[in-house]
């Protein structure tokens, strides 16, 4: 089984986490998970979970660095205890 993928968040947005859609279509293509690091506190989001329940921002975003073009995936916060 392959590591989970490690992502770090800046900010919450009203109690989820945002992530770039091809950070989590890349983990589903590697069959891994995501491990987001947020001030600290850290939530793992298995497999199971990015492949069913997300819901995706109706916007598109372009990155500051190149002319790649993103959506929004949120997951609810819930670090790990």
């Amino acid at each position: 089984m392959a590591t989970n993928k490690k992502v770090k968040i800046k900010k919450l947005f009203l109690g989820h986490v945002s992530i770039r859609d091809y950070i989590v279509e890349k983990a589903i293509e590697k069959e891994q998970g995501i491990t987001v690091e947020h001030e600290g506190m850290k939530m793992v989001i298995p497999l199971e979970q990015l492949q069913h329940r997300f819901q995706f921002h109706q916007q598109q975003f372009c990155s500051k660095f190149s002319e790649k073009k993103y959506e929004l995936i949120d997951f609810k916060w819930k670090p790990n205890e």
